[in-house]
């Protein structure tokens, strides 16, 4: 919990789920790709800490651009977001 797990992991791209209830913070520097954040479950907010908050609700789909290298997720009760990126 609170961390992402790995469900799919392919030469092109990689695919986590991330099940959290508690401000989890996000470091891309090791990753020069863009992010896709799928919300399944719960309601959250994407922030990196200069720009206006983003909600993500159930249904709901985000591009993280690859010039953010830190963002924090910021649930509103029990949250689960799917984490896609390219490798």
């Amino acid at each position: 919990k609170n961390s992402r797990k790995t469900v799919v992991d392919t030469s092109w791209f990689t695919t986590g789920i991330i099940n959290f209830d508690e401000v989890v913070e996000k470091d891309f520097n090791l990753i020069d790709s863009f992010v896709i954040y799928m919300c399944v479950m719960g309601d959250c907010e994407i922030t990196d800490g200069y720009s206006d908050p983003v909600s993500l609700h159930t249904g709901e789909t985000v591009l993280v651009p690859a010039s953010l290298k830190n963002i924090t997720l910021r649930p509103w009760g029990e949250t689960q977001l799917l984490e896609i990126f390219v490798k």
